[in-house]
């Protein structure tokens, strides 16, 4: 299986993926770009697009060559919003998103034909000086794969926006969840039943449970655990979070602590903590589960390398495989 990397070190590494013994091999980078920290690829899997998380803020195209996985620019586009830090597809591949994190704002880009990106459709700002006292982070823009919603958090104001994406590549306001002070939304992840959504947030390193409405495009909060065993230290902090395939476990990661919660789903879809388990590194920034339930493989951004773990299916613990060496990764896809 291959799998490309994004960093924080200039460079898209491609690896491949051993999904018997699930170690990681070949390492090279196949371009330079600068800070590709979060990356995405086309459903068809011909296209892979990443940020420029940089003051100015970029997104690029680039070509996935089949026979050696090489990458060839297509064209790139400003996002007119500082350090674009997540950057989505909508389900129907036509639509390019991105979450600006210092620019406090969200952008919207046309898909062309080619697999380019063209000039941007929406820009839509969080930041008002006027009425908050603090910035506006976006940290995700999420569409919901079984419905028309666009689900975007804002780690900053503690907030939780929902849109709808007309077929013009304008974002229409539909509602908003204000979670606590401190709470800070960073990333969100979809139980398959699509009644539920999972939050986690990077500020108080807590998990926040959903009920979620498709059809209205509402959300009602009915839980948040922390995500800690210990006491949260200063300067810790959640980044990601994912559902295992079997819907039965979920997987958060936290920086400071370098450790992944283990959560069990329970019958009610609220969480049960039940481990914090070493990442393999430091400042597990973001990981990935493969589509079997077998693997979880996580990006240790401060101490340069990507760690598997094998994944028990009966009790969803961990246990280390093996790492392999990559500067500062920041996002892991898995070409499936």
């Amino acid at each position: 299986m291959k799998v490309f990397v994004g960093t924080y070190s200039n460079s898209i590494y491609p690896l491949e993926f051993n999904p018997v013994t699930g170690e990681l091999n070949n390492s090279t980078p196949i371009c330079q770009t600068s800070n590709p920290s979060f990356i995405t690829l086309s459903s068809d899997k011909k296209y892979l697009y990443t940020v420029q998380e940089n003051e100015s803020g970029a997104v690029s195209s680039f070509k996935i060559k089949q026979y050696n996985n090489q990458l060839e620019l297509l064209n790139s586009q400003p996002t007119n919003g500082g350090h674009p830090c997540y950057i989505n597809l909508d389900k129907t591949n036509k639509w390019l998103m991105t979450a600006n994190y210092t620019g406090g704002n969200i952008t919207i880009f046309p898909i062309l034909p080619d697999g380019t990106i063209g000039q941007f459709t929406d820009l839509i700002s969080f930041q008002n000086v006027e009425t908050n006292s603090t910035y506006s982070h976006p940290h995700s823009i999420v569409h919901e794969s079984n419905g028309d919603w666009i689900f975007v958090t804002d780690c900053g104001h503690n907030k939780i926006h929902i849109y709808k994406l007309n077929n013009s590549g304008k974002l229409n306001s539909h509602s908003t969840t204000t979670l606590p002070d401190g709470t800070g939304p960073r990333h969100i992840a979809f139980h398959k039943n699509n009644k539920i959504i999972y939050s986690v947030n990077e500020t108080n390193l807590t998990v926040s449970t959903f009920r979620y409405d498709s059809s209205k495009g509402t959300i009602e909060p009915i839980q948040t655990i922390s995500a800690l065993v210990e006491t949260k230290n200063e300067g810790d902090s959640a980044a990601e979070i994912h559902i295992h395939p079997n819907g039965k476990f979920l997987y958060s990661s936290n920086r400071g602590q370098d450790t992944i919660s283990i959560f069990k789903i329970k019958e009610d879809f609220t969480l049960e903590l039940i481990a914090n388990h070493p990442s393999g590194g430091k400042t597990p920034r973001n990981f990935a589960i493969d589509p079997t339930g077998q693997w979880l493989l996580v990006a240790n951004q401060n101490s340069d390398n990507i760690q598997s773990f094998r994944i028990d299916q009966e009790t969803g613990f961990l246990s280390l495989v093996k790492n392999i060496d990559i500067p500062a990764p920041s996002c892991i896809v898995l070409n499936d």
